[in-house]
């Protein structure tokens, strides 16, 4: 009878345990997954809610046809290692407040011994249960609490900070795409220019000097050619891989001047919006769960409880009884836990502070370089591009009539070329920084509610 109440005891302790299930990685079936990556007809799931002019997301995505701008977000959104680490952490956080403000499991004792004399078994049994009554309990499902919502405002963060990048990265193919083109013009102007140059040392127009110069002006063209089309193939195989693709050549990124267009900046920064940013956020819930942490820490210092009953058999005279211990915080024995958790808490408050700054710092450097580059490109359109066009006419006008030199025709296209590029720089860095401006004063995304998504899984 004894034997099978300490079975059945065993079991129902059991019963709501879980079974270890390998998951062996496999290399192989690993690389191939990452290669299956691209085509999908879902929509991803977001934390947030961007802008959907700027952030466009497609519900389907097939690759094959090239890579656009919303495809990439929807791809980076499924795959991007940041976010895919981000929605890990808040489901370890979830999981973590499952487990939290539980109380102990009850500690069943069973151990038949013999008595010294006669050698008569008995058999004693008790359980028993922990009451803490300090309020740990309590405290420890707070912090985990605030704990899942700064892993929630840090995914929220996290996927604006990938989207906005994912922006800025076709912003910059795009610009070198336009870069692409003026140096591919003016490469084959500089060839036109050498083999114009043979024509006339042949006819003995023209002399070694000339021919010279206008070599070196062919090599630098397709020199400076080279080097776009190679940061053009970085960028490429750079963005493949933050949205968690394979680098594949056969992959083209689609682009459009609209990607160029500069995103319209109030000219007041406003604070309330700053201090709603996700990142300050977020640190502001880690804040609370290093409060609810040093709460914990002086609940424990208090005495704890253990109460349960007892059972005894010995030669069939059975007794029971009911037991009480009593921890006495005699040696002070958590003052280290709550010094620690106290110390927790202040850098948790320095964090907050800092990441302040550091918002408006960049905040104030994104404007400073905006209005820059907008005072710069209003300088190059009204005046330097203008001369330029006037040149450029001049030149064909003299060209056609023959009345030109080499080294003027060379001087004036390189001139044009400059100008040009440096409108596509100009163009390109008010595009970033606009952007960029955005983000850091807290106008691009609102903080979410309490009810929102956890993010999805990770496919």
């Amino acid at each position: 009878m004894k034997t099978s109440l300490s079975t059945a005891a065993l079991a129902l302790a059991c019963a709501s345990c879980m079974h270890y299930e390998p998951a062996p990685l496999d290399p192989a079936a690993e690389h191939d997954a990452l290669a299956a990556r691209g085509p999908t007809r879902e929509r991803p799931d977001s934390a947030g809610t961007l802008p959907a002019e700027l952030f466009p997301i497609a519900a389907n995505v097939a690759v094959d046809d090239g890579l656009t701008h919303a495809e990439a977000n929807a791809l980076a959104l499924f795959y991007s290692p940041t976010l895919v680490t981000a929605r890990g952490q808040l489901r370890l956080k979830g999981a973590e407040l499952l487990r939290s403000g539980l109380l102990p499991n009850p500690e069943l004792f069973l151990g038949p011994r013999l008595a010294t004399k006669g050698g008569a078994l008995i058999f004693p049994a008790s359980l028993s249960v922990a009451l803490p009554l300090d309020g740990r309990l309590g405290a420890d499902k707070a912090r985990a609490a605030a704990e899942l919502d700064a892993a929630r405002f840090q995914l929220l963060n996290r996927e604006a900070e990938v989207l906005v990048s994912v922006r800025q990265r076709f912003v910059r193919i795009a610009g070198l795409s336009a870069r692409k083109e003026i140096l591919a013009a003016m490469s084959r102007a500089s060839e036109a220019a050498l083999s114009r140059t043979l024509e006339l040392l042949r006819a003995g127009e023209a002399d070694q000097v000339a021919l010279g110069l206008a070599s070196l002006h062919r090599d630098e063209a397709g020199r400076d050619l080279r080097d776009t089309e190679t940061e053009l193939a970085r960028s490429h195989v750079g963005l493949l891989t933050f949205i968690g693709l394979l680098p594949d050549p056969r992959i083209q990124v689609e682009t459009n001047e609209a990607l160029l267009a500069p995103v319209a900046v109030p000219a007041e920064v406003d604070r309330i919006r700053m201090l709603g940013h996700a990142r300050l956020r977020a640190l502001e819930a880690s804040y609370k769960a290093r409060e609810h942490g040093l709460e914990g820490e002086v609940a424990r210092q208090y005495p704890s409880l253990n109460i349960g009953p007892d059972f005894e058999s010995d030669d069939g005279q059975g007794s029971a009884g009911f037991g009480l211990s009593l921890s006495l915080p005699i040696f002070d024995s958590n003052a280290g836990g709550i010094a620690v958790a106290t110390e927790h808490r202040a850098m948790g408050r320095a964090a907050w502070r800092a990441a302040l700054v550091d918002l408006a710092a960049r905040e104030s450097v994104a404007r400073m370089n905006l209005h820059a580059a907008e005072t710069l490109l209003d300088v190059l359109r009204a005046r330097t591009l203008p001369a330029a066009r006037s040149a450029e006419e001049a030149l064909a006008a003299r060209l056609r009539i023959g009345q030109t030199t080499l080294v003027e025709v060379l001087a004036t296209q390189g001139a044009i070329a400059r100008a040009r590029l440096r409108d596509v720089e100009l163009t390109q860095e008010i595009a970033a920084r606009s952007l960029e401006a955005l983000w850091y004063s807290g106008l691009l995304l609102a903080p979410p509610g309490d009810d929102d998504s956890d993010g999805g899984d990770e496919r």
